[in-house]
C-alpha cells in the first residue's frame, strides 16, 4: 500500500507521533507532504488573541505540561535555526525524518493548491493520511485509490470537530478515544475503520490526557493501516446525528472546565482512599 502522510511541524506532539508512524510503515510511506508550523488551535488574529490563547492553554494543560511544552518549542526552534548543525540530534522535525529515512518532501501552504496536487499525484498514492489542520477540497480526496484517512481524539461521532481529546476529558470521562476514520466533504463525517478506548484519571490535568492521546495513537493508526489492507475490510457507519461538532475552546469554555475539575478533585480528596 503507497502511503502519503501529511501533517504539519509540531515538536511537542504531532512530530514524535507522525516519525514513530513513518518509522514503522517506511516501505510503503512514498512521501511526507508538510506544511507550516502548526499552532494549537490556529493561528490567533490579533495580539489580543494571542494572549487569550496563552490563557486558555495554561488553564487546560497547568503549569508542568504548559512549561515542559514551551521547553520543548525553543530547543526545537534552535535547532531548526542551527541548519545543518541542528539536523543529527533533532528528532522531532517532520521532514528531516522523511529526509533521513529517505522519503521524499513535498511542502505545502494550501494542499489545494493545483502545483501541489500535481506533485503528490507523481507518487501514485492508495492512501493519505492527513494530520494537518487544512481542509481538503474534492480533488484532494479523490487523488489516493483508497481514501484519505484521519486520526481523531475522540469516540466519534462525539465530539468531530477541534481538540476533540479536550471535551471528551472535560465530560469527566475515566478513559480517552481515539477514532481512525475517513475523510469525506464534512467535518469528521467520514466513515469508521478502527476506534480504541485506554484508561486515565478523569481528575487529571488535560495536559496529561493529551500526552497519553499522542502516546497510543501511532499503534492505533497503524493498526487501521494493517485493517484497510486485509480482503474482508469493512467500515462502520459514522452517524454524526448522535455527536457534537465542537471548535477550539475560549477563555470562558477553559475557566468553565478548570472549575469542573477542581469540583471533581475536591470531592475526590473528601471521599478519601
Amino acid at each position: 500500500m503507497r502511503i502519503i502522510v501529511m501533517g504539519q511541524e509540531e515538536p511537542v506532539h504531532m512530530g514524535p507521533f507522525l516519525i514513530r508512524v513513518l518509522e514503522a510503515r517506511r516501505a510503503d510511506v512514498v512521501a511526507v507532504a508538510v506544511g507550516r508550523v502548526r499552532g494549537a488551535g490556529g493561528r490567533p488574529k490579533n495580539w489580543r488573541a494571542g494572549w487569550d490563547r496563552v490563557k486558555i492553554l495554561w488553564l487546560l494543560i497547568e503549569p508542568w505540561h504548559f512549561f515542559a511544552g514551551l521547553a520543548v518549542r525553543v530547543g526545537w526552534q534552535i535547532l531548526r535555526w542551527l541548519g545543518p548543525l541542528g539536523r543529527p540530534i533533532d528528532g522531532r522535525s517532520l521532514d528531516r525524518a522523511a529526509e533521513r529515512l529517505g522519503i521524499p518532501v513535498v511542502y505545502f501552504e494550501d494542499p489545494n493548491d493545483d502545483a501541489v496536487l500535481a506533485r503528490l499525484r507523481e507518487f501514485a498514492p492508495d492512501l493519505l493520511f492527513n494530520q494537518s489542520e487544512c481542509i481538503l477540497g474534492p480533488k484532494v480526496l479523490a487523488l489516493p485509490t483508497r481514501g484519505v484517512v484521519n486520526r481523531h481524539g475522540s469516540r466519534l461521532p462525539r465530539h468531530r470537530g477541534r481538540l476533540a481529546s479536550f471535551w471528551a476529558h472535560a465530560d469527566g470521562h475515566d478513559r480517552y478515544d481515539i477514532t481512525v476514520h475517513f475523510v469525506d466533504v464534512g467535518i469528521d463525517s467520514g466513515p469508521i475503520i478502527l476506534q480504541r478506548e485506554f484508561p486515565t484519571d478523569a481528575c487529571a490535568t488535560y495536559g496529561a490526557v493529551l500526552t497519553k492521546v499522542f502516546k497510543s495513537s501511532p499503534e492505533v493508526v497503524l493498526e487501521a493501516f494493517a485493517r484497510l489492507e486485509r480482503a474482508d475490510f469493512a467500515a462502520l457507519p459514522n452517524d454524526v446525528s448522535q455527536g457534537t461538532l465542537n471548535k477550539f475552546p475560549t477563555l470562558e469554555d477553559a475557566r468553565a472546565y478548570r472549575a469542573a475539575l477542581d469540583a471533581r478533585r475536591r470531592a475526590r480528596a473528601e471521599k478519601g482512599p
